[in-house]
């Protein structure tokens, strides 16, 4: 579930980053209002506190033996591979756009 977590703030480091970029822009739903109106502490702090709270949903799930535990689990398998996922386009992106254009 770490990798959660981790996922999510490498994101964020990778939102910031590109967004220091010119030509780059936030195109999340939420994320891009927000944004755009110079609260970027605010976006990555919600998409953490999101994940956190999944995960520690998902802790007190198991713990208690909750039939939700599955739900959770798989929840956040899901979304690690999206993240991830985007992790990786994301950097791709990065990467092409700050190598030497000849």
């Amino acid at each position: 579930m770490a990798s959660c977590l981790v996922g999510g703030l490498v994101d964020t480091g990778l939102t910031a980053t590109a967004l220091s970029i010119p030509g780059f822009k936030e195109v999340g739903i939420i994320g891009s209002g927000l944004v755009e109106l110079g609260s970027f502490d605010t976006v990555a702090m919600a998409r953490i506190g999101v994940t956190a709270l999944m995960i520690g949903l998902y802790a007190v799930a198991k713990k208690d033996g909750s039939r939700f535990t599955y739900s959770f689990e798989k929840s956040l398998q899901i979304s690690n591979v999206i993240v991830w996922s985007i992790n990786i386009i994301n950097a791709a992106q990065i990467i092409y756009e700050v190598l030497p254009k000849s």
